[in-house]
């Protein structure tokens, strides 16, 4: 549900000029004249990290890996608590609060405030909400809407949840929490830059089916590259993991260490293919019977990866930053 408004694709910037023409909008983004309404609500561009920084957005450090190797769109959100309340008007919101309250603890015994804090963290900017982490968006947005609540309700609102009915209490109150929260995000928008990765088999499919020998040299490469110490003796799995890593670019996958739903992924693969096994049958292998066997390992390892991409869904990673003005 991130802004449906207008979305505007602008050119990679390179120039000064360019960086100037981003901060005009997204100054403009967080308000002015009644003849700037019109201004885009969301504007999209692709530009690298290092870029982005040079903003003043600092990215979550687990798409960190980015820098200087790929660029990626970053969306320039205005929250103004539209999204947010088209959310609670939405046929979802009962069915979606419900699972984040479920995932809570509905008979925890918690506060009415401690079920507030801990569901508004769940919020992302999907739901309209600003990142709940962010220092300005708790103590300027959330602290002030939480006084609010609590200044114009009586009784259990005010404590502990009651016993009877829970989900429907909660569901009624942050309805009205809710809207508290939208009237501040009129009141003072929240600009986010957002961007979103996802990494899916394509391009590992298309590696592996391709009749050209790409795959085969980068396979070389990769594999000389982890045996240039002929006295170093690594594990068959860290091996396997150096020449994954080698690879990243052609795959379209993140290093080993970065994200770690891919890890977890090739760890559960590695278990399976009993690198161990391996690695001891590698021990009395000659040198050139060894890189054959590695690249053969490797091309299981990348088949596996991709119909685990594939018979489950890709894997997403975002990230959302407040940008101060």
């Amino acid at each position: 549900m991130v802004a449906a408004a207008d979305t505007q694709t602008m050119k990679d910037y390179s120039s000064k000029e360019d960086e100037e023409e981003f901060m005009m909008l997204k100054k403009k983004a967080g308000g002015g004249t009644d003849v700037d309404q019109h201004v885009l609500k969301e504007v999209s561009r692709t530009v690298s990290l290092d870029a982005v920084r040079q903003l003043g957005v600092a990215l979550d450090d687990n798409i960190g890996y980015l820098n200087g190797r790929v660029d990626f769109p970053i969306l320039i959100l205005r929250m103004d608590g539209e999204d947010l309340l088209d959310f609670i008007k939405d046929p979802s919101y009962e069915s979606e609060m419900m699972t984040i309250f479920s995932s809570i603890g509905i008979h925890e015994k918690l506060y009415v405030k401690d079920y507030f804090m801990e569901a508004v963290k769940q919020l992302t900017v999907e739901h309209g909400m600003p990142p709940s982490s962010d220092a300005f968006v708790m103590n300027s947005i959330i602290q002030p809407s939480l006084k609010a609540y609590f200044k114009n309700v009586s009784g259990d609102s005010r404590g502990c949840v009651p016993d009877d009915d829970t989900t429907t209490f909660l569901l009624e109150e942050f309805e009205k929490f809710g809207h508290i929260l939208v009237q501040h995000l009129k009141e003072e928008p929240i600009i986010v830059a957002h961007t979103q990765i996802t990494f899916d088999a394509s391009k590992i499919k298309k590696l592996l089916s391709a009749k050209s020998n790409l795959l085969e040299k980068a396979l070389d490469m990769a594999v000389i590259e982890t045996q240039k110490d002929p006295n170093s003796v690594l594990p068959c799995k860290e091996i396997l993991l150096a020449v994954f890593d080698h690879l990243g670019p052609l795959t379209g996958l993140p290093p080993y260490g970065a994200i770690h739903q891919i890890d977890k992924s090739v760890d559960e693969i590695l278990m399976k293919m009993k690198a161990e096994e391996d690695e001891e049958k590698m021990k009395v292998m000659e040198n050139e019977d060894k890189v054959k066997y590695l690249k053969m390992l490797m091309r299981v390892l990348l088949e596996h990866i991709m119909l685990e991409l594939e018979a489950n869904k890709p894997i997403s990673v975002s990230s959302n930053s407040v940008i101060h003005t």
